[in-house]
Parts: C-alpha cells; structure tokens; sequence
C-alpha cells in the first residue's frame, strides 16, 4: 500500500489570542511571500499551503501554521495533479511560490464541517450536583441514571452539520449490569480476605476477562450511540482483543519497551477499524513508524528532566534540590501525559475516513496543556466544584479542534441490524472505574 499524502489546509479564520494584522505578518514570514499574497490566501478559505505531502511533513508545517496564529488542518491528497488556479497567476506578482499551488478547497476537496459543542458549565452544574446528591442517598443506584443523563447531555449539546448526536442507553439496563458486577466484587473481596492466596487465581482471571469487558463496554456505548437516527456499531472480538490488550503489551515488555509502541499503534487499529457507522466501517490506516516517533520524543522529554536534575544538583543545596526535583517530576509527567494524548488524538482522525469522509484533528500541546493545567488547579482550588465546567471545557476543545470532511451526503448511511449487547462488559468498567472507550 503507497504511503498517504496530504494536503495542509489554512481555514481562513484566527486563532485565540491573535489579530489579523499579527498573523498576516507571521505568515509572511513564514511562507517566504509578501503580506498581500498571505490577505488574498484569507479571503479564499480552505486554502491549501502544502500540497501531498507526508503526514509527518503535513503536521510540522500545521505546527508552524498554528503558532503563527493562523488556524489550520489537513486532509488526504486526493489529486496529484492539481489544477493551476487563478490565484497562482495573481500570485506570481506577489512573490508566491508557484510550486505551493495554492487553491481554493472547496473546488476539488470534501467540504470542512466543524464539530461544535454548546454545553455551559452552570447548566451541567445543576446535572451534576443534581446526580451525586441522588447517588448518595440512594446508596449509589441512581448512578446509572446519573451516567445516562451526563452522557445525553453531552451527546446533545454536540453537534455535526446542524445535526446532535444521541444517547439511547437506558439506565435500568445499566444498573443490572452494576449490581452484578458490585457481586463478583463483593466475592472478590471476601474471597481475598479468607483466602489471601486466591488474589492470583482472581489476578489470572481478570487479565483473561479483560479483552471481553473492552469488547463489551465498546459495543454497548457504540449501539446506543446516534447520529442522524443511524445508529453506532462496534465488530471487534475477543481473539483479537486478547491479542492487541494482553498479548502485544507482554511482549512490550518482555523486550523491554522496544515493541510498547506497536502495541499501541495496534490497539489504536482495533479501535478504529472495528468501528461502524450504521452498515460502513470506518478505516484507519496510519503507520507504526509514527508512534515510534512518538515514543522517541516522549524519551527526549524524561531525559532533559532527569538532565535538568542533575544540573540543579551540581548549584543548588540539597533542600532545593528536593524540591525542585519534585516539580519537574510532576511536571514531566504532565507533559508526557499531555504529550501522548495530543499526538495520538490527531494521529487517529488525521487517519481515519468513513465512506468517502476524512477526518481532521490539530490539537496542540501548548494550548492542551492549558486546559488541563487550568483545570486542575481550579478543581483544587473550588475542592471539586470546578468539576462541571472542566468537563465542558474539555468537551468544547475537542470539538473546536476536530472537523470532519465531507464529500457527499452525510444522509447516504442507511441502518445496519445490530444484535442488542448486554451492560454487563459496561458494568464491570463502571465498577473497576475502566476508561476504554475513545
């Protein structure tokens, strides 16, 4: 299979924090053109900048893009040989390179529609203190209807070309699947505190169960998932489960972290590729290289800790140095968290396509890095009250920072027959307090 290509597209629009007359001089400078070429470049929108490229290639030059303050976003190459437009001819006058080719999008290329969140903090306040003083003096039963109602409000006030997503799970299912696995809990402690030696034999199972409570969890959120009325769907199977989730990561391990990455990266293909929107699969064909590379810069970022470490040793006294050290700990697993999280976010949708429709992420470490720094500390500074509004926030970033591409119909999905799936999977991750979703 040839290697994707993309195109780098500048949407026309600023970013947070930047003026006009601040990002057209960036982007002078930056494209090596004259001012009055990069004003013409925003009044066309989706305009293309770099043209079929690599995706490492597209994504460096997008970085740059975003931190001159304009926003941008890629797509996949689609034309070769992409026709001169009247723009290039204007160009030429105004010192634009003529190899960029820059053209209008929407000629040629799928349509950007936005993704768009419209939640409020104060709003989902009232949902959310509403559900925890139920739950508690229901004795934790009401949390299957407090995790229906988070979910419909957060599906709902997401929307995709004029259109919400839905949430159809309903919380009498949810319950049953909890109460069942609150039992195996329950055996599993007083288990454990008679017979301490069968905390393996439970160890074993869990890592055998696993793979099936992914399975389950994924299938359940996916089938009572809509958009449209089509509803979501999700194939993967144990086997295959068991391999990317347990198999791939021992052997990480055992070669000491030299095949960690790949095992993500084959996670991530699970994920994706058995994913279905109505009767069509989604696909995904990213390359393994690319989370090598990941994995290397997330190693270039402990190693100038630990080299930050040893240099506040050599000048400051022991005291200061402990402290020190404690900080660029914390932050330097902050930034590795934020960092795998923004790199692999956009890996998954720069990569992913439905039928003919492509997805687009630019999430940036700087500005995710914001969100979940200002987060935390409101949340610790209101002792959790803050809670509601980091949520919405988190939710609106990623909607502003996610678009879809659309060529076509996004109407031309029709239903596919999905077999019912219990809650039991849902309910145990609930229980064990398991994120596997997306």
């Amino acid at each position: 299979m040839s290697e994707l290509r993309y195109d780098v597209m500048l949407s026309g629009q600023l970013l947070d924090g930047f003026n006009i007359e601040e990002v057209v001089q960036n982007l002078a400078r930056l494209l090596a053109v004259t001012e009055n070429a990069v004003s013409e470049l925003f009044q066309q929108k989706n305009a293309i900048v770099l043209n079929g490229v690599d995706y490492e290639q597209a994504q460096r030059q997008q970085e740059k893009l975003q931190s001159a303050g304009a926003e941008s976003y890629l797509i996949r190459h689609v034309r070769k040989e992409p026709r001169m437009p009247a723009m290039d001819q204007a160009s030429k006058s105004d010192g634009l390179p003529p190899t960029q080719n820059v053209e209008i999008a929407a000629e040629i290329q799928p349509r950007q529609r936005a993704f768009f969140f419209s939640g409020q903090g104060a709003e989902y306040f009232r949902i959310w203190i509403v559900n925890i003083v139920l739950t508690i003096m229901t004795l934790g039963i009401y949390s299957a209807w407090a995790k229906v109602r988070n979910k419909q409000y957060f599906y709902a006030n997401t929307q995709l070309d004029g259109a919400s997503f839905n949430y159809q799970a309903v919380p009498l299912q949810i319950l049953k699947g909890r109460l069942i696995a609150f039992a195996f809990f329950v055996v599993y402690i007083v288990a454990t505190s008679l017979f301490p030696a069968t905390g393996a034999i439970f160890g074993l199972l869990f890592i055998v169960l696993f793979p099936w409570l992914v399975v389950k969890s994924l299938a359940f959120n996916a089938f009572y998932s809509e958009y449209r009325n089509v509803r979501f769907g999700f194939d993967g199977q144990y086997n295959e489960a068991f391999k990317v989730y347990i198999l791939w990561p021992i052997l990480g391990l055992v070669t000491f972290s030299l095949l960690m990455p790949y095992a993500i990266y084959k996670q991530q293909c699970f994920l994706v590729r058995n994913m279905r929107y109505g009767d069509t699969a989604f696909e995904f064909e990213p390359q393994a290289s690319a989370y090598y590379k990941i994995a290397l810069a997330m190693v270039g970022i402990v190693f100038m800790t630990f080299l930050g470490v040893f240099l506040l040793a050599t000048l400051l006294n022991r005291e200061a140095v402990g402290i020190l050290t404690m900080v660029l700990t914390v932050m330097m697993y902050l930034t590795l968290f934020v960092f795998f999280t923004v790199k692999t976010t956009n890996l998954r949708f720069n990569h992913a396509t439905l039928s003919s429709h492509a997805f687009s992420a630019n999430y940036t470490t700087p500005s995710y890095m914001w969100l979940v720094l200002s987060n935390t500390v409101a949340i610790v500074l209101t002792l959790g009250l803050f809670i509601p509004w980091a949520k919405v926030r988190v939710a609106a970033y990623k909607a502003v920072h996610t678009k879809m591409l659309v060529e076509g119909d996004l109407n031309q999905f029709s239903s596919a027959v999905s077999q019912r799936v219990g809650p039991l999977g849902e309910g145990v991750s609930d229980v064990f307090d398991m994120d596997v979703g997306f």
